[in-house]
């Protein structure tokens, strides 16, 4: 997300699993065929699995934040959690790193670039250190949710998540802690939707219990 007039400096949230994050390098000389992943200046970390914390490896100076609870996992001191993470295991030792690193706590405010700010949200369920982060009129969850198919929303499965019952209460009270000025939700894995397709899904969850 670009964070200055000029859209030459950007923030990431997460950094997918390509250690040398060439998707990344490739989206950005898409839009301008100058930039490098110099021009990232920040990055947040949802949580700390493979595919969202390798291509920290490519922005050895740029400062990573993340949760305390998964900051281990991407020093490569615990294994991952959720049954497939504990197969999986530890990170790779080239998608580690222990320098530049960051701990953000919920609600905590984080200023980047010229006049933009992020806020950290703990939404622990998916791991134990799971964080949203919104930005400008836009939320990141990461993992916490997406939008399926039907365009309706669902949490990550099972075997991937830590414990779905606690992520879907996170949900829950993330979004009810919401003001009114986020109006999109762009998760990792799917488009991104309206915050109004969320806040019903939660209302639809209350009236089932």
């Amino acid at each position: 997300m670009p964070i200055n007039d000029k859209g030459t400096e950007f923030v990431l949230f997460d950094t997918g699993a390509d250690i040398y994050a060439r998707n990344i390098q490739r989206r950005l000389r898409s839009i301008n065929a100058n930039l490098t992943l110099a021009a990232v200046k920040a990055i947040f970390i949802t949580h700390g699995h493979l595919d969202h914390v390798a291509g920290t490896a490519a922005f050895p100076e740029t400062v990573v934040c993340v949760s305390e609870d998964d900051r281990e996992y991407i020093e490569g001191k615990m294994r991952a959690e959720s049954p497939i993470g504990a197969i999986l295991g530890r990170l790779p030792k080239k998608a580690r790193r222990s320098q530049n690193l960051e701990t953000v706590r919920d609600q905590q405010i984080v200023s980047v670039g010229n006049g933009h700010f992020v806020t950290a949200h703990a939404v622990p369920g998916h791991t134990t250190g799971s964080m949203a982060y919104t930005i400008g009129n836009v939320i990141f969850p990461g993992d916490a949710m997406i939008f399926n198919k039907y365009g309706g929303v669902s949490l990550s499965p099972r075997l991937l998540s830590r414990d779905t019952k606690v992520a879907k209460r996170s949900l829950m009270g993330l979004v009810d802690r919401l003001d009114d000025s986020i109006r999109i939700v762009a998760p990792s894995h799917s488009d991104a939707g309206s915050i109004d397709v969320v806040r019903q899904w939660c209302e639809d969850q209350r009236k089932a219990t």
